[in-house]
C-alpha cells in the first residue's frame, strides 16, 4: 500500500531502510521509502532532504508533516520522536553522562575463557547511539586485549583515548556500511 501524506496531518512513521529509491513519476523526481510495515511512501526531493538530514535509522520513529505555505507551496517538517523507556518521569534522562551508572557486564564463555560483555546503557535513546556505545565499549575491550598481548610479546604499546575513539569510529563506519546497527 502507498501511504498518502495529507496537508496539516502529521504522520508517525518508521522506515524499514534508512535510504530511499529515486523514481521519476508524473510529478517529477520522487523518493520511495519502504516503511517498517512494508508500505511505501513517496516524497518529493525537499522532503527526502529533510528526512536524510535527520539521519533517521531503520525502525526509528519520526513525524512527517506537510503544510501549505506561501504561493501554495508545500513545506515539509520532519522531527525525531524521542522515546523514553520509563516514560517522561524518568529522572535518568536529565543526568549528565558522568552520573550514568552502567549495567554490570554479562559473562560469556563462548567455549573459551570467560569474557565480560558490556551492554549499552539504557539511557541511550536511539539505535545509532546504542550501536556507537557498543562500538566504543568494544574498542576499549580490544585495546585492553591488544595491550595485554603486546606486553606478553615484550612489545611496548600504549593507547590513548584518541586511539580508542579512532577504533570505535572505524567499527561504527563498518557497521553503517553493512547496515547493522
Amino acid at each position: 500500500m502507498i501511504v498518502k501524506v495529507q496537508p496539516n496531518k502529521p504522520l508517525t512513521l518508521s522506515l524499514q531502510y534508512p535510504s530511499a529509491i529515486e523514481k521519476q513519476g508524473k510529478y517529477g523526481l520522487q523518493f520511495l521509502y519502504t516503511l517498517e510495515n512494508g508500505d511505501g511512501l513517496f516524497v518529493p526531493p525537499i522532503a527526502h532532504q529533510e528526512i536524510q538530514s535527520l539521519h533517521v535509522g531503520a525502525n526509528e520513529p519520526f513525524t512527517l508533516l506537510k503544510t501549505i505555505g506561501q504561493g501554495n507551496q508545500a513545506v515539509w517538517k520532519v522531527e525525531r520522536i524521542v522515546t523514553r523507556p520509563d516514560g517522561p518521569q524518568n529522572a535518568k534522562q536529565n543526568r549528565p553522562a558522568s552520573e550514568v551508572t552502567l549495567p554490570a557486564p554479562k559473562i560469556s564463555t563462548n567455549g573459551r575463557a570467560p569474557v565480560a560483555v558490556m551492554q549499552a546503557p539504557e539511557v541511550l535513546q536511539t539505535r545509532q547511539s546504542k550501536a556507537m556505545a557498543k562500538q566504543l565499549i568494544a574498542a576499549i575491550d580490544a585495546g585492553i586485549a591488544a595491550i595485554a598481548y603486546a606486553k606478553s610479546q615484550n612489545f611496548p604499546l600504549e593507547l590513548t583515548s584518541r586511539d580508542i575513539c579512532a577504533i570505535a569510529i572505524s567499527g561504527s563506519i563498518q557497521q553503517f556500511r553493512e547496515g547493522v546497527y
